[in-house]
């Protein structure tokens, strides 16, 4: 997920940030529309168990998802 997001994080001017270290080191694959970052990360909790928090300053909070 780290790397995910650090190719994310290139074409998005507000950060995105991986709240907990279980977090970064999840595995996700595949190909994705880098023109619609804010659509991926609204997906990453179907693809893993994250969950997403967009903040009012725009930074984007990425953690594990509890059960």
């Amino acid at each position: 997920m780290s790397e995910a997001v650090a190719q994310m994080q290139r074409y998005r001017s507000a950060p995105i940030v991986l709240a907990d270290r279980h977090a970064a080191q999840l595995r996700i694959s595949g190909q994705f529309d880098l023109d619609r970052i804010d659509q991926l990360l609204d997906l990453l909790p179907r693809l893993a168990p994250v969950q997403v928090r967009h903040e009012d300053d725009g930074r984007v909070l990425i953690s594990t998802r509890h059960r």
